[in-house]
């Protein structure tokens, strides 16, 4: 009902909603570790997470269905072409934008210590 009131598609609300919903209890856990002191566990766990989503979440259910014998069949190119240049613009640019704070601010350590 939500994506119809929205007029967005379907599938596209539901990935959405999946995936804002998959990365809260990751969110609420890194705060919690980090507020706790260990800011390195909190990266760490921000990191892995995402790592383990994306190889869990794309390799299993491939490796399974080639297991099976039966080929991937990719629907609708052109969306999937979209979202990609979309991800790789957001990569690009979040990897220029922590570049440059680094370079203006001449950080070139991070230093993260526990809080006594």
């Amino acid at each position: 009902r939500w994506a119809d009131m929205s007029g967005l598609n379907s599938g596209f609300f539901g990935l959405f909603l999946i995936s804002v919903g998959a990365e809260i209890p990751d969110t609420i856990q890194s705060v919690t570790v980090a507020k706790k002191g260990y800011g390195s566990m909190a990266v760490a766990n921000s990191i892995g997470s995402q790592i383990i989503n994306i190889c869990i979440g794309l390799g299993m259910p491939w490796a399974m269905h080639n297991a099976v014998g039966a080929p991937v069949m990719i629907d609708d190119h052109a969306s999937l072409q979209i979202a990609v240049l979309f991800q790789a613009g957001v990569v690009t640019y979040s990897f220029i934008l922590f570049l440059a704070s680094a370079l203006v601010l001449r950080l070139n350590k991070a230093v993260l210590n526990r809080r006594k």
